[in-house]
This record gives C-alpha cells, sequence and structure tokens, in this order.
C-alpha cells in the first residue's frame, strides 16, 4: 500500500541518502514496469490501511456536504405536503435569511406572516372568525391574500416599485428579495 511504501522509504532514510526521482512509464525500466502493474493491482482492490487512503482536500469535502444539505433541504421541502403558500414565497435554501434572527420578534413575525399567509391579512383573518370579508381593504377588487398583496394589488404598486424593485412581481421575484426589502415592504402597508 500507499502508507506501507512511505513507512519503508522513511526507515531506509534513517540510516541512507533517499532520493526518489521520475522515470518515464512504460519504457521497460523494470522497477517501474512492477510498481506500474503493482498498482493497476491496487486501483481494483478495497482499501486495507488507515483513512485517508488518498488525501481530500478539505475545500472538496465541504462542498459535498453543502451540496447534499442543500439536495436534502430542497427535497424535502418540495416533497412535504401542503404549505402552498409557504412554498410559494419561501425558499428552502435562500440566501441572507439569517438577518431575520436580527429583527426584533414583531418583525418577525409580519414578515413570515405576510410571507406564509397567516399574518394580518382578510382572507386569513375571515378564516380565524375575525374579520367579516376578504376582500383587499387596499384596492376592493380581489381577495386578500398573500398573493394578492405580494404579486399584483394595484393600489400598492408604487410601494411595491419602492420596496421590492417592480410595480408587478412574481413568486420567484419575492423569493430573491433580501428580508430588509420584505420586511420594508410588509411595515409601509401598516397593516
Amino acid at each position: 500500500t500507499v502508507w506501507e511504501c512511505k513507512n519503508a522509504l522513511e526507515e531506509l532514510a534513517k540510516r541512507n541518502k533517499v532520493t526518489l526521482g521520475w522515470v518515464p512509464g512504460h519504457e521497460g525500466i523494470q522497477g517501474n514496469e512492477e510498481a506500474d502493474n503493482l498498482a493497476k493491482i491496487g486501483t481494483g482492490s478495497l482499501l486495507v490501511g488507515p483513512d485517508p487512503g488518498c488525501g481530500v482536500a478539505f475545500s472538496y469535502s465541504k462542498t459535498l456536504v453543502k451540496d447534499w444539505d442543500r439536495r436534502t433541504r430542497s427535497e424535502n421541502w418540495t416533497s412535504a405536503s401542503g404549505l402552498r403558500q409557504s412554498k410559494m414565497f419561501i425558499s428552502p435554501y435562500a440566501k441572507g435569511w439569517s438577518a431575520l434572527l436580527e429583527l426584533s420578534k414583531e418583525d418577525i413575525r409580519l414578515v413570515i406572516g405576510m410571507l406564509t399567509g397567516h399574518g394580518p391579512l382578510r382572507k386569513h383573518l375571515m378564516k380565524m372568525g375575525l374579520s367579516q370579508t376578504d376582500e383587499c381593504r387596499l384596492c376592493g377588487e380581489a381577495e386578500e391574500s398573500a398573493e394578492h398583496i405580494w404579486l399584483n394589488c394595484p393600489a400598492i404598486c408604487k410601494t411595491r416599485c419602492k420596496f421590492l424593485g417592480a410595480y408587478f412581481l412574481s413568486s420567484r421575484d419575492i423569493r430573491d428579495q433580501e428580508p430588509s426589502n420584505l420586511i420594508g415592504f410588509c411595515k409601509s402597508l401598516r397593516f
């Protein structure tokens, strides 16, 4: 094994001057031909000895773990039943969302409630028996749902553009927003 070879060279170097040199492969040099054959055999056998058998860069390992985590979270999020409203506006691997934890409890509750549809919206309040109507208090043209407020309520086009960058948006546009923009928009509504 590589480990045994390393140990043998170190032992040899204790009493001798050892110089390792490169030799061209497949040129009929006896020791090299035998080394090639042993290497070929070694690639087909299981690792015997201490791990790692071959060094792996820490950054590569870190990337593998991050990719696995991202894939797993995405699969779990996608396969979770229900959550239609939450899935529309929240990504399982959005960047910058840890910034939400720096907000006050009230601000977190407001933005999460508005994104999930379980906030101070008439559609939700009516389901809970706290409102007589689900009509949008801003435009009076549609049901006051998270989707309507975030994406296309005509009464708040300018506000939406000011905080979120466009008069009318897609759910992906909301998922890609910085949390500070979302909280600014929510607070400006004064619900």
